[in-house]
């Protein structure tokens, strides 16, 4: 697990941030999450700035997570699921 993941692991528990919450027609949270731990090491830390910011402004971070799902198609969500599942299985052997 990177640092990164474990920040953002414990910010949205931390903020009780409903994973399986539908952000659009077929994106949840959770899949926004997904892919922000999966992106690159400098739009990660761009995301985590911007959602220091949002908390420290008292801020609703959901906001933040819809902008970023209108970028993710269902392709994409589907794409990150089975990489996921993949990944899963592939610890289990």
């Amino acid at each position: 697990m990177t640092s990164f993941q474990k920040w953002l692991t414990t910010f949205v528990e931390e903020k009780e941030v409903d994973m399986s919450e539908f952000l659009n027609a077929h994106v949840q949270v959770g899949d926004v999450v997904q892919g922000l731990i999966n992106t690159v090491g400098s739009e990660q830390a761009q995301a985590k700035d911007i959602l220091v910011k949002i908390d420290f402004h008292n801020g609703n971070i959901n906001h933040f997570f819809a902008h970023l799902a209108q970028a993710l198609t269902p392709e994409d969500v589907e794409n990150q699921k089975q990489a996921m599942l993949n990944a899963m299985i592939g610890a289990e052997t």
